[in-house]
């Protein structure tokens, strides 16, 4: 919201308290005025939006998700019994047994690796992959979205795009 509506409100509280009453002229004169203060600056702010998609995709998205009536949240759990878990401590529980089995890293050391792996993965030798390829890959990065492996963001990657052009050849060659 503008400063203009934040003053508005300001003031519509301020004459509400003044005269306690909904019904006096000057409640019912400031309430109209910031009503329509508040729609326009809303309408303003959806135009705004609209007009931006296309290179401001985030908040376009995150004002819809914030006009979602439905929340997400996770429903009752059940526990191996069969019988639904009402304790909150049982639940949080319940979450910390799953999520430290997700994020736990196995030991992959263990296991035996396959000799034939030609069927099942593509290989490609670095003479595959020209400057040409990886530059338009490059170029096609998104600067809107999250950086990834690397903690660098594509807007960054597109402003040193032939920097990178060179340096991604250099190691895919000497790899």
């Amino acid at each position: 919201m503008t400063n203009k509506v934040m003053k508005l409100i300001a003031k519509k509280r301020h004459v509400f308290r003044k005269y306690k009453n909904n019904t006096h002229p000057a409640c019912i004169l400031v309430s109209k005025e910031t009503s329509k203060a508040v729609k326009k600056a809303r309408w303003n702010l959806e135009k705004m939006l609209a007009r931006n998609i296309k290179t401001d995709k985030k908040s376009f998205f995150a004002y819809i998700r914030g006009k979602s009536k439905l929340k997400s949240r996770s429903g009752p759990l059940i526990n191996k019994a069969g019988d639904i878990i009402t304790d909150l401590k049982e639940t949080a529980n319940k979450f910390n047994k799953y999520f430290s089995s997700v994020f736990t890293k196995e030991d992959w050391s263990s296991t035996t690796n396959s000799t034939s792996t030609s069927s099942t993965y593509c290989q490609f030798s670095a003479s595959d992959i020209t400057e040409d390829i990886v530059r338009s890959k490059l170029t096609r990065l998104r600067p809107d979205k999250a950086g990834g492996a690397d903690n660098l963001v594509p807007g960054y990657k597109c402003i040193y795009n032939m920097r990178l052009v060179t340096h991604c050849c250099f190691c895919l060659e000497n790899h």
